[in-house]
């Protein structure tokens, strides 16, 4: 498939396809009048990015951004997620005994 900045589908099933096939996924729009169809097609679509009645667009400071298969370098940059680069996390299990002083 070549690269096109619309593609009209001819029902959510196709919409999704036309996505998920691409090797790419870095962003993607959906335009309808639907919440219900955008919001299944924010779930099922293969992309970093999801955009409903609008246009995709590049990276935001207040939004992690990166994409799937083919796109992005493997993590999301900007936004808080960018924060984890730098983290470790650790989890502490912390059961106490208030009889044990």
């Amino acid at each position: 498939m070549r690269p096109a900045t619309r593609i009209r589908a001819h029902d959510l099933e196709g919409a999704i396809g036309l996505v998920n096939d691409s090797p790419y996924g870095l962003t993607t729009a959906i335009h309808t009048a639907s919440v219900h169809r955008a919001m299944l097609f924010a779930e099922r679509a293969q992309a970093g990015v999801v955009v409903v009645n609008g246009g995709t667009h590049g990276s935001e400071p207040h939004m992690g951004f990166g994409g799937v298969k083919q796109s992005g370098t493997g993590w999301r940059e900007a936004g808080v997620e960018a924060l984890d680069v730098y983290s470790d996390l650790k989890v502490v299990n912390l059961i106490s005994d208030p009889e044990l002083t």
